[in-house]
């Protein structure tokens, strides 16, 4: 006889950690989960995916490869908008609160995988007042009884734990589906950057050429500026030890008009 199990396939729940504290959960919760959200995050904001790179950055060499990494920046920004986010979904209930009460998943990852959890939830309840009700009602009933109520309700092709996990089963699997595509999207376009980006690519070795060259220019003019500086201080020092000396000789001569002017006057009277 072929085991019926109603339990989630290895992978969907996080084991519960004792040491920690930490309850199971759904896997997708996880620091993965967490960590593909900031990442979607960080390519919605990415600035130099906007507007015109010609008209920002104007003509360079190598402008053809930037604008290859460009274009991959751009198509990971696009995938991260197809994944959805928090802002989109509070958005999108704002504008229709039945969102995650539907029978069909919203196309959004983001909002398609707190529908499911929804589902899980629901049907997880479920689950519970069906083996609860049966439960209450097996009480007085002989052992043959017993066995029929166990049987109908675990056979029962709508409200059983059968049909149900089964339809959990089947919606699970259409996210895991959405997931593995936008996966290999955003593999593809992680492969190209990272192609543009590794030290053995024309981009870097030309932009390190470009830093190492600006480096030395950048060195020569801090020699010519401190040969300037010191030429200046120099020239400053001497102007003002002169102008001391011109201040001193002219009050001397201003003295002297003085004293020679009252003379002058002297000798009229």
């Amino acid at each position: 006889m072929t085991e019926l199990s109603i339990a989630p396939q290895p992978g969907l729940v996080k084991p519960a950690d004792p040491n920690s504290g930490q309850k199971s959960q759904f896997g997708l919760f996880s620091d993965s989960w967490l960590e593909l959200q900031g990442y979607v995050g960080t390519a919605l904001e990415m600035p130099i995916t906007e507007g015109d790179f010609k008209a920002k950055y104007g003509d360079f060499g190598g402008e053809q490869q930037v604008k290859d990494c460009i274009a991959a920046m751009q198509n990971v920004k696009a995938s991260a908008t197809e994944f959805g986010n928090p802002k989109t979904l509070r958005a999108q209930l704002i504008s229709n609160p039945n969102l995650l009460a539907t029978d069909e998943p919203p196309e959004e990852i983001y909002t398609h995988t707190v529908w499911l959890g929804q589902r899980v939830n629901s049907t997880a309840g479920r689950f519970v007042s069906g083996y609860q009700s049966v439960l209450d009602e097996l009480g007085g009933l002989p052992p043959k009884d017993k066995v029929e109520a166990l049987k109908a309700y675990l056979f029962d092709e709508t409200l059983g734990p059968i049909p149900l996990s089964k339809t959990m089963s089947d919606e699970v699997g259409v996210l895991i589906k959405k997931l593995g595509k936008f996966e290999q999207k955003m593999n593809e376009y992680n492969e190209i950057l990272q192609s543009f980006t590794r030290d053995s690519s024309n981009l870097v070795q030309m932009v390190d050429q470009a830093i190492g060259a600006a480096t030395e220019r950048i060195k020569g003019l801090e020699k010519s500026r401190d040969a300037a500086y010191k030429a200046w201080k120099d020239f400053t020092i001497a102007a003002v030890t002169a102008s001391i000396g011109c201040a001193l000789i002219g009050g001397i001569w201003h003295r002297s008009l003085v004293v020679l002017r009252y003379w002058l006057v002297a000798q009229q009277q």
